[in-house]
């Protein structure tokens, strides 16, 4: 589990406490509740990585059996061919990239 998000714990418990009428004596219990908040956050977070990578390896398993292929896909340079991003500044263009494309050299084909 990563490190504690102390900011983020603190920015919970006043939350609860402002919810709760600003109640005196109550910040204990504030602040374990937004300790829990912040643990099943990231348990939540945790499980959804794992599924998610289990998930595109089951995907590329199958892909390769079925003799398919598979592409890499750059998620940064997708998104800041969008418009979003970390852009610096820049007002380059980024072509967003094809995913699966097969290329061919056969008849017909511009490739030649």
């Amino acid at each position: 589990m990563p490190e504690r998000d102390y900011d983020w714990i603190a920015r919970r418990a006043y939350a609860l406490w402002e919810e709760n009428g600003r109640p005196d004596g109550a910040h204990e219990a504030h602040w374990l509740t937004a300790l829990n908040d912040w643990e099943r956050l990231q348990n939540a977070a945790t499980q959804t990585t794992e599924k998610s990578e289990r998930r595109i390896a089951q995907a590329q398993l199958s892909a390769e059996e079925e003799g398919l292929i598979i592409t890499e896909f750059n998620r940064d340079a997708s998104l800041q061919g969008a418009g979003r991003g970390n852009d610096s500044g820049s007002t380059r263009s980024h072509a967003r990239p094809q995913q699966g494309t097969v290329h061919s050299k056969g008849p017909g084909s511009l490739l030649s």
